[in-house]
């Protein structure tokens, strides 16, 4: 049969499993849909008709039912699809083909558990392909930067208060009236979360945010203000920012895309807290709220026409709820916003060590040891088209920060 010999070169696993597979089950097409985006990732076997229509871009079919996907086996449309080397049905959390640089759309209609995965996937993707054409130095400069030099952080898994409440994110967008009223009064009612940029506006409003979250790692200074706002922040975060901050820095977590990062902060002294998602602002206040089991999540300041992939994903960390836009109509009780954590030194003193570990190393086998293998841009491979980790670019980067530390203590 030509489709499992054409299968059989493109996917060996999925043609194992389609002739262990007897049983079919009934397959309702979709109209075909047609998108300009160079990517597109369809949930369901139904979507097969709009191969033809979006011809010429990759385009991925995701199907976890191998029934469905046998009750179609001779189907002319299924041949053309596996014989497209842009395109590709996946079973099973594996990308078919590289997708670094590629922008991309979604169509799904029951969003399936592996459909949400490759979401999620495609999410990182964007920080971690643009981190990756620099092998990642953006990142982990920052990284190292902030274990060698921020004195002391909060840790979020200690913090407490009255958390279980209404939460407003508010984004950088320009305000109206009608808006600019809302937040006003929402800060006797909700707990109150700007969003990267959106704290200078609020502060030049007349409006202080009881939280900020920043997570940009080359950011646009213009757009921050020094204040003194309690801050949730990543360690991809621009190092230089954070220390111009005056308030009390809450460490939001890794959000699991680097080994090294994970080690980094063990050797520091974090504890272990893993944040999912998170990449952008707006992204990890959504799930700092969700992890404080916030009462209600509503977002203002944000383009109306924003449905981005991150936030299909704030909505898959939500789960029971939706982030919605604000209600005016919504009366909430006045809460009382108090909160307290305990606070961890960082410890300089193992980093430089681990710093010094990693330029003193001589082999493979060494830089194993400490980690670096399969642990510093694993996961950037496929996203980049480049299976070999050049390990130098980290160590370059290593040797400088230990001169600039040195230099700096010289000076104090």
């Amino acid at each position: 049969m030509l489709l499992f010999e054409s299968l059989e070169k493109k996917d060996p696993v999925l043609a194992f499993q389609l002739r262990c597979t007897h049983q079919k089950k009934e397959v309702l097409f979709l109209d075909p849909v047609k998108s300009d985006k160079e990517l597109l990732i369809f949930d369901g076997i139904e979507w097969l008709y709009s191969h033809e229509a979006n011809r010429g871009r990759s385009i991925i079919f995701i199907e976890e039912d191998l029934e469905k996907i046998r009750a179609v086996l001779d189907d002319p449309r299924l041949l053309d699809l596996v014989q497209d080397e842009q395109a590709a049905i996946v079973h099973r959390g594996v990308f078919p083909f590289p997708i670094g640089g590629k922008v991309f759309e979604t169509f799904g209609h029951s969003y399936s558990k592996l459909f949400m995965k490759f979401v999620q996937e495609v999410i990182c993707f964007d920080a971690l392909y643009a981190e990756g054409l620099d092998r990642g130095l953006s990142h982990f400069k920052n990284v190292f930067d902030s274990l060698l030099t921020l004195p002391k952080v909060f840790l979020l898994s200690t913090l407490k208060g009255d958390f279980c409440r209404p939460w407003l994110i508010v984004g950088g967008a320009e305000l109206s009236d009608e808006e600019n009223l809302f937040v006003q009064q929402a800060q006797h009612t909700h707990w109150i979360c700007s969003s990267g940029s959106a704290t200078k506006k609020l502060l030049r409003r007349g409006i202080r945010p009881d939280f900020a979250t920043f997570v940009d790692p080359d950011p646009n200074l213009e757009n921050y203000v020094q204040n003194d706002i309690p801050t949730f922040f990543q360690l991809r975060g621009k190092t230089d920012y954070l220390k111009r901050l005056k308030g009390p820095l809450i460490w939001a977590g890794e959000n699991g895309l680097y080994p090294l990062e994970k080690s980094l902060c063990e050797i520091a002294g974090l504890d272990e807290q893993i944040l999912e998602g998170g990449y952008d602002s707006f992204n990890i206040a959504v799930v700092i709220a969700t992890y404080f089991k916030a009462q209600t999540i509503e977002s203002i300041g944000f383009s109306s026409g924003r449905k981005t992939m991150n936030d299909l994903l704030s909505r898959v960390h939500l789960k029971n709820y939706d982030v919605i836009p604000h209600r005016l109509s919504f009366d909430p009780k006045r809460i009382v916003k108090n909160w307290s954590g305990k606070q961890v030194a960082l410890d300089h003193g193992a980093v430089l060590a681990f710093c010094q570990k990693i330029v003193g190393a001589e082999d493979q086998i060494d830089y194993e040891r400490l980690g670096l293998i399969d642990g510093y841009l694993k996961k950037i491979h496929f996203f980049v088209g480049k299976e070999d980790v050049d390990l130098s670019v980290l160590v370059n980067m290593v040797e400088k920060l230990l001169v600039q530390h040195k230099q700096f203590k010289e000076k104090k």
